[in-house]
């Protein structure tokens, strides 16, 4: 019989595909190493582990759940719940009992329903770091959970969801542990940032409200961010440990507030770190940034800017709630050109109630942006057109 770990704990980032097609590039699990950050520091043995690089996953996971304290699965929605409804799945026919705590985007805005899945002993909602690093304590002294707060349980029928936890002040958590992960140069990318990139984030939630994102739920509109200092002493250990040359930042949006992201870039100026990075940006805020911004944005290695435009419909930009319109879009890539900065837009095509023109009006925008950035191409665009309208006749809501 295999002696109980009161202080080991099992983090699984579950696959976040079901078949690789898209893309060869695979990013560091950052949700379970941020809630792992303080249950290192609290001397808790954590084994992060990730399904996308690990091939015996399953089997893995069962193993060390053997007398761990407990397992913590984040995800989003999609392929996620599959894969971490399979493993929980696992490990209750492997007869293990260690409690099984989700937390992530999806489990954060369906936590009711979430939690009444019988593979599911509770969920973390929101901001996970202290609220798991309760959980653990508990747990470890045999203490029932019943009350921690930013936690949602169903028991003997009964859901109950606990008072939210306040957010907080993410620099007092502990620095993502890069150096926990099992052969973290595995997830070192080669694109056009940079030969060896890797994701990071600097910041939690947007104050945006976005109708179709899951921040306005998960964070109400809140923003943490980083100090520069702290993304500097950051960027620092990724360099020195990875020998980092270019950063994806996945903050929901990086540029929140223009004087840090200047006084970040200066700092990296200042340090001889210049090295590849792109970040998202809203397209409003492009417009109004300053010249000298984007010289000391340009000057620390910025390449592009990732920009959710969304639609070039009017009409579906206020139904979105994108607080934006499609004037803003053109002139960000007007901006940013003219800077010599790459922008990069996202669109969604097919938004529920979403009409023929309105799609029309979307492509219209999207040829503009092309010539605007100079890379427009009329028999593209036509193949773009002509997949799109296949997909819409598949896919579209409202077909």
């Amino acid at each position: 019989m295999t002696r109980s770990n009161r202080k080991k704990v099992i983090l699984l980032y579950p696959r976040n595909h079901f078949d690789r097609v898209y893309h060869p590039w695979t990013w560091a699990p950052l949700p379970i190493m941020a809630v792992s950050a303080p249950l290192f520091a609290e001397g808790y043995d954590v084994v992060l582990l990730d399904a996308n690089l690990e091939p015996r996953w399953r089997e893995r996971l069962v193993e060390e759940c053997r007398g761990s304290l407990m397992l913590g699965i984040s995800c989003m929605t999609g392929p996620q719940i599959h894969f971490g409804l399979e493993a929980a799945k696992a490990v209750r026919e492997a007869g293990l009992k260690l409690p099984i705590i989700w937390g992530g985007y999806h489990p954060s805005i369906l936590p009711e329903q979430t939690s009444r899945n019988r593979f599911v002993d509770a969920v973390v909602r929101g901001q996970g770091e202290l609220t798991l690093l309760e959980l653990a304590g508990r747990l470890s002294q045999g203490e029932d959970f019943a009350d921690v707060e930013g936690i949602t349980f169903t028991r003997e029928g009964e859901t109950v969801s606990n008072p939210g936890r306040k957010v907080a002040d993410i620099n007092q958590f502990p620095r993502l542990p890069y150096e926990k992960l099992e052969q973290p140069r595995r997830y070192l990318n080669n694109m056009h940032v940079g030969s060896r990139v890797i994701n990071y984030v600097s910041s939690q939630g947007c104050p945006a409200r976005c109708q179709f994102c899951a921040e306005p739920l998960v964070y109400g509109r809140r923003w943490k961010a980083y100090t520069p200092d702290r993304v500097l002493a950051d960027l620092e250990f990724l360099e020195s440990f990875l020998g980092v040359n270019g950063i994806m930042y996945f903050d929901s949006t990086y540029f929140v507030n223009e004087r840090r992201a200047v006084e970040i870039s200066q700092k990296m100026v200042e340090k001889g770190m210049r090295f590849g990075w792109a970040a998202n940006a809203r397209a409003p805020q492009l417009g109004k940034f300053a010249d000298a911004t984007f010289d000391i944005l340009k000057q620390s290695g910025l390449w592009a800017f990732l920009v959710g435009a969304e639609s070039g419909s009017e009409t579906q930009l206020h139904t979105m709630q994108k607080d934006i319109e499609p004037e803003d879009i053109l002139e960000a890539a007007r901006v940013a050109t003219r800077h010599g900065v790459k922008i990069s837009y996202s669109y969604i095509i097919g938004f529920p109630g979403e009409s023929e023109q309105e799609i029309e009006e979307t492509w219209q925008v999207m040829e503009q942006v092309s010539r605007i950035v100079g890379e427009y191409n009329s028999q593209l665009r036509s193949e773009e057109r002509r997949v799109g309208k296949e997909c819409r006749s598949r896919w579209s809501p409202y077909h």
